[in-house]
């Protein structure tokens, strides 16, 4: 019974929206709509003093015409039975088609990038609001990650337009080299690499010094992204032309339903941020963290960023604890002035602070600092990229949390096999053993 009235409401299509405005009171079924407001957020007014009369260095020289050989090559990056968008060609379908008539969707890409066009069509999505795991209250929107469900054809071109987008910085070294993720040769590895080597330089100098780390956390940053900015940035960075023309038209007039808890709401314009759901949104957000990035860094205060995507950390040394945090408060007054241009809102309550010594009775290492009006404490190891960093670098506090992990899927595998209808796990390792 509980099925099929599961199956019966799945696709309820329903509109809570008010005539010219945003719904957030409750649709009469009991169910909150702050969320959504919050998932379509209207355009962020960014100042835009900096932009009148810059003078853009010249662009990099657009490359060739798209090949068949890049389409099908971006075709089978895709897991075949992925989540088709709202018109349900699946990529394994697309492939078929790539496979037959592949130089028709080549001069349909090709005059795309030509004339600076995303078709309408590409431009609509079904977005869906998925949990993020470990979160207390699920009643509040920003513990929810929304995907958006693109048309797989029009992905394919996002794929192309990505590759084109990194080739072309890569190659003319127009991002910081400290930027991580979405970017070839530069992982979560690479990332947690240079920032530990870092602090075993600063250990291993002839004067007993201590780094501090300043973890960041942006809300909702590909959601919020301006897409103003974005573009200015993009120009800075001397994106090709074509590929900045086809940019800025994806960005524009594009839609999207919302399905949360089973039900969908009508479509609806979005007009902010990136669409997350295509290899192109990381490249894009890029682009909006690179001056961050190079505004951070700083010899002269002993100051480096590293960042990957949408995070950044901030590392500094000196000889206390004390003068590390009064200069990382230096430094993310600098981080304001970056947020207020690109209209990014900060999670100040997820900001993390760690000092990393050896030696840590010569050091003050529960030094902490206050924040655009939130305190952030000194930790004993924090949550770095997926893993867990201690002050002394000796992963024990990550190893617990493995072993954390472990215990809990364990317990899981015995609630499973403890049932009547299984075996036993002792069972089931004699007949491996076998």
């Amino acid at each position: 019974m509980g099925q099929e009235h599961s199956r019966k409401y799945a696709h309820r299509v329903y509109d809570p929206a008010p005539p010219g405005g945003h719904w957030d009171g409750d649709n009469g079924r009991g169910q909150s709509g702050g969320g959504v407001s919050r998932s379509f957020p209207p355009p962020t007014n960014v100042p835009t003093d900096d932009m009148e009369g810059f003078l853009y260095p010249n662009p990099i020289e657009d490359g060739e015409a798209i090949s068949e050989r890049e389409i099908v090559r971006a075709a089978h990056k895709a897991a075949p039975d992925k989540a088709p968008g709202i018109n349900g060609v699946t990529n394994r379908a697309l492939r078929q088609l790539v496979r037959v008539a592949s130089h028709h969707v080549r001069s349909l890409f090709n005059r795309c990038i030509q004339e600076g066009i995303q078709p309408s069509h590409f431009k609509k999505a079904a977005t869906i609001m998925l949990r993020k795991p470990g979160k207390k209250d699920y009643s509040d929107p920003s513990s929810f990650r929304p995907i958006a469900l693109l048309d797989t054809l029009g992905k394919v071109l996002e794929s192309i337009i990505s590759e084109r987008l990194r080739y072309a910085v890569e190659t003319h070294g127009t991002l910081p080299g400290t930027q991580m993720g979405a970017r070839r040769q530069r992982s979560v590895d690479t990332a947690l690499q240079l920032i530990t080597e870092k602090v075993h330089t600063i250990w291993s100098g002839q004067k007993k010094r201590v780094a501090s780390l300043l973890s960041l956390d942006v809300s909702g940053a590909l959601d919020n992204v301006s897409h103003t900015r974005l573009l200015h940035n993009m120009r800075k960075r001397r994106v090709p032309i074509r590929l900045l023309n086809w940019v800025e038209d994806f960005l524009k007039e594009r839609r999207t339903t919302l399905t949360i808890g089973g039900y969908t709401m009508g479509e609806r314009p979005a007009d902010v941020g990136i669409p997350q759901g295509s290899p192109l949104p990381p490249v894009l957000y890029l682009f909006c963290n690179a001056d961050l990035l190079e505004q951070c860094d700083d010899i002269k205060w002993r100051v480096s960023a590293t960042g990957f995507v949408d995070d950044v950390n901030i590392l500094t040394y000196g000889e206390s604890t004390e003068r590390n945090c009064r200069v990382l408060g230096q430094v993310y007054d600098r981080r304001e002035q970056w947020a207020r241009a690109h209209g990014t809102k900060s999670a100040e309550k997820k900001h993390e602070l760690i000092h990393f010594s050896r030696t840590p009775k010569r050091f003050n290492t529960s030094a902490g600092m206050t924040l655009a009006g939130h305190v952030v404490d000194a930790k004993p190891d924090i949550r770095v990229l997926g893993v867990q960093l201690d002050s002394k670098l000796r992963w024990k506090a990550h190893l617990r949390q493995v072993e954390a992990k472990l215990v809990i899927r364990h317990k899981g595998a015995s609630i499973i096999e403890s049932s009547v209808f299984g075996t036993s796990m002792y069972a089931g390792n004699a007949s491996t053993r076998r």
